[in-house]
């Protein structure tokens, strides 16, 4: 607790810890227990599965696809044009906040990823992917943004432990009932590992420290996402059970915390969750279930006034063929509130489904829909409770991918999404809200921003 938010906007290093002693950090806090950020403040539309489920097969394939060697070294160069895009916001629409009307926008990056294999079982992995935004109308949101990030990797038959830090200033959406893109910085330390104590047993521990600002130049619209910097803490531990190599049931309980930035909305708080999860995979049919129960209670002077319920998301992807697959999804989730000035957080549920489609040897297409639900907290802590605000949510989206030469990436799409106002009493701030895009990228190592 006592974050303070930092009163400079200048480039940095990563607060509070020196890069050269990250290491050291994250082990300590991995022996004590794990953490893992608690609450979703935004998931993209369109179900894409988490990279952490395949992450072993992507780092190998990451380090043996990298086009340059230097001795023991990997490295893989990536440049990019990614989201070239005409973003419409009727003004009175998708304008909540600031003046933003239609407009056009981008990103262009290029960078590297460094890979340093040691033995045959463990990687040590490096990032720094810089990238600019740019606005055609919206001059002074144009700026250079930082991504980088160190890892290590270590994967045995079954014990796996990975340990990484990253900053990442990242152009897009931060919550999910504002139609606005903007730039905030995440600095992240994250610790994982699955230690087997059986044959078929394991224990698993997972986390992160995550400090959250706003970057937006623009004052209006900095003071207005600024309601959302914040520090998450989150410890979480449990078991594993993996009666094949298709299947692994785990269970496990957790202590999470949020602490609000000085001079901004507090929904500072605290609480124990407990949760279980289910994970199927075969060739042609992959399950991911997550179920969570969570007893939160606001610190003193916070706005946060408790939540008492579950939280969890579900997945299932048929793939009955190498050209095809489609999937089904929902969530609910928990996120803080920077509209409704009567509720600090609200439940983000969702359900969606989406199919890809290969068209041809280099095309591909993918489609969505989503529909879903914003209910806010009660003064009593109940979504929807107590006549509190709801709003509906729905996205749809249509890509054509096309693989060009060289392992260059063409993508152009079309994206709308739209919040309409529903029932229940209203702080003020909600409204109906609509934004479309038509957007277009291309290049090597696109957009992903991430170790492999």
């Amino acid at each position: 607790m006592g974050w303070k938010r930092r009163e400079s906007r200048a480039e940095g290093t990563l607060p509070g810890v020196a890069m050269c002693a990250v290491f050291s950090t994250l082990t300590s806090l991995i022996l004590s227990t794990s953490a893992v950020a608690q609450v979703a403040q935004y998931t993209p539309p369109g179900g894409a599965a988490d990279e952490a489920l395949g992450r072993r097969k992507a780092l190998e394939k990451a380090v043996d696809d990298a086009r340059w060697h230097a001795g023991p070294v990997r490295l893989d160069p990536a440049f990019w044009i990614s989201d070239l895009s005409f973003v419409d916001s009727p003004k009175g629409s998708a304008n909540v906040a600031g003046d933003e009307r239609s407009d056009l926008t981008g990103r262009a990056g290029a960078g590297l990823r460094a890979y340093l294999p040691v033995g045959a079982k463990s990687t040590f992995a490096a990032y720094a992917l810089p990238e600019y935004v740019w606005w055609k109308n919206r001059v002074d949101e144009r700026r250079v943004n930082q991504r980088f990030g160190l890892g290590s990797f270590t994967f045995f038959n079954r014990l796996s432990i990975s340990l990484t830090a990253e900053r990442k200033e990242d152009f897009n959406y931060a919550t999910g009932e504002v139609l606005t893109r903007y730039t905030s910085r995440k600095d992240e330390l994250t610790a994982e590992i699955e230690v087997p104590i059986l044959r078929r047993l394991s224990l698993y521990a997972r986390g992160s420290d995550l400090t959250t600002e706003s970057l937006a130049h623009d004052r209006n619209l900095d003071e207005f996402f600024a309601g959302l910097d914040r520090e998450d803490r989150s410890y979480r531990g449990g078991v594993r059970y993996s009666p094949n190599e298709r299947v692994h049931i785990g269970a496990g309980v957790g202590h999470t915390e949020s602490d609000f930035a000085d001079g901004v909305r507090d929904r500072s708080n605290a609480g124990d969750l407990w949760y279980t999860e289910l994970g199927y995979e075969r060739p042609k049919l992959g399950v991911e279930l997550l179920y969570e129960r969570n007893d939160l209670t606001g610190d003193s002077g916070s706005e946060f006034t408790g939540f008492d319920g579950s939280t969890g998301n579900a997945r299932i992807e048929w793939r009955p063929r190498e050209t095809f697959s489609a999937r089904v999804y929902g969530s609910r989730k928990l996120a803080y509130a920077i509209l409704e000035s009567d509720s600090p957080a609200y439940i983000d549920e969702s359900f969606g489904a989406g199919f890809d489609v290969a068209l041809g040897w280099r095309l591909k297409l993918y489609v969505f829909g989503q529909t879903g639900t914003l209910s806010y907290l009660s003064t009593a802590g109940i979504p929807g409770g107590g006549g509190a605000a709801e709003a509906d949510t729905e996205s749809y989206g249509v890509d054509l991918a096309i693989e060009l030469v060289r392992k260059a990436n063409l993508r152009i799409g079309y994206h709308e999404r739209r919040i309409s106002a529903g029932s229940g009493e209203s702080g003020g701030g909600l409204r109906d809200q609509k934004v479309s895009e038509v957007l277009a990228s291309i290049g090597i190592g696109i957009g992903q921003g991430t170790f492999y």
